[in-house]
């Protein structure tokens, strides 16, 4: 039972990412957030970190940068916290890590976006 609610939640986070490349933007938040919010029952901590950084990815393009900050941050840290699968745990914080220094770049803040990409280029050599 747990692998088919774990599977609907993926169908879910891949219609609201449909949404966000359309550029229905909040629908595809009402989508994520319906993800998180079943990744988070599930307690699938790998499941909640991707609709966290597509929604912090979609609020980047809105021009919402410190929201955007916020929700990369709390993807990255939910990144973090995978432990039973490293592959999975190395690319979301690759990919979280360099979304992160986008947002710091869009912000101006120069020297923590080379921060966040100097450890998403650390990150990716592992790959």
């Amino acid at each position: 039972m747990r692998n088919i609610r774990r599977r609907a939640v993926g169908c879910i986070l891949n219609l609201g990412e449909s949404y966000r490349l359309t550029g229905s933007f909040s629908r595809a938040r009402q989508l994520f957030r319906t993800a998180f919010d079943s990744a988070k029952e599930l307690g699938a901590v790998d499941t909640q970190t991707l609709p966290a950084t597509n929604d912090g990815q979609m609020l980047m393009s809105m021009d919402h940068l410190d929201s955007a900050r916020a929700t990369l941050e709390k993807a990255f840290q939910l990144a973090a916290q995978i432990t039973d699968r490293p592959d999975q745990r190395v690319q979301l914080l690759c990919e979280t890590q360099s979304c992160l220094a986008l947002v710091h770049l869009r912000l101006k803040d120069y020297d923590q976006a080379w921060i966040y990409l100097f450890a998403a280029l650390k990150i990716a050599q592992e790959i």
